[in-house]
């Protein structure tokens, strides 16, 4: 009965360290592609999580990501790019060729 309680234990701890890895890297996600589209002169629309999966960068384990964030450049257009996480660092932000905004005279 011990060893399974300690089991138990261990499985609930390893399950809450990888939900609170999640929200944490959800939050940061959005604090990029905030700070992307604010060095971009582009409105942040919304942010998601799009996949996730556990892997090995430098010969260590963590989580990767891929977000997508919808965005507009004019105010009527709506984009998606995405946004790639190792655990808490950005790896990539791709988004598609969007419309400058026309400037009036």
């Amino acid at each position: 009965m011990i060893l399974g309680d300690v089991v138990l234990l261990l499985l609930l701890l390893g399950c809450a360290a990888l939900f609170w890895q999640w929200r944490r890297q959800a939050e940061l996600a959005g604090v990029f592609a905030k700070r992307y589209c604010q060095q971009h002169q582009l409105q942040l629309l919304e942010i998601h999580r799009a996949s996730g999966k556990l892997s090995w960068r430098r010969s260590a384990p963590g989580w990767s990501a891929r977000f997508i964030f919808d965005f507009s450049s004019d105010g009527e257009s709506r984009y998606q790019g995405e946004l790639w996480m190792f655990n808490t660092y950005l790896q990539n932000v791709e988004v598609p060729p969007y419309r400058l905004p026309e400037a009036s005279a």
